[in-house]
């Protein structure tokens, strides 16, 4: 099985917020070599419409995935260089895919492995707790 996405929306990707999921990532890679990253939005699921490529699950067990992700590269030439006739302008995209990795058998439940990311905390040196003297005398409201 092989699932690929279909989206109605791929932006550039922005330093800012770059997507952290590697399935809404593409790269296009120009002619000259430069390449550049692209965000592909999930696409909503309702009564008329499902793409299975963004609804298979997230398992950080490496025994329960049957999924894994791979890249397909398309070559691909714009539209208005076809239109131009221009030669050597050849482009290509590198899409996500989710590959099965093992029979999956009716019923099954489609899990993408991910690594579980390893936290690491600091470890802060804490003060012991200082507790202030007892005030001798009341204060007198007046």
């Amino acid at each position: 099985m092989r699932l690929s996405p279909v989206t109605q929306t791929v932006v550039p990707n922005s330093k800012k917020k770059p997507a952290t999921d590697a399935r809404q990532q593409c790269t296009l890679t120009f002619p000259d070599g430069n390449t550049s990253l692209y965000n592909i939005s999930t696409t909503q699921v309702d009564k008329d419409f499902c793409n299975a490529f963004f609804v298979v699950g997230v398992t950080h067990l490496e025994d329960r995935g049957n999924m894994a992700l791979q890249s397909e590269v398309v070559p691909f030439i714009p539209a208005s260089a076809t239109k131009l006739k221009i030669s050597g302008n050849e482009h290509t995209v590198k899409i996500p895919i989710l590959v099965n990795t093992s029979i999956i058998k009716k019923g099954d439940e489609l899990l993408y492995y991910v690594p579980k990311e390893e936290v690491e905390r600091s470890h802060h040196k804490l003060n012991p707790l200082q507790l202030k003297k007892p005030m001798s005398k009341r204060a007198k409201l007046g």
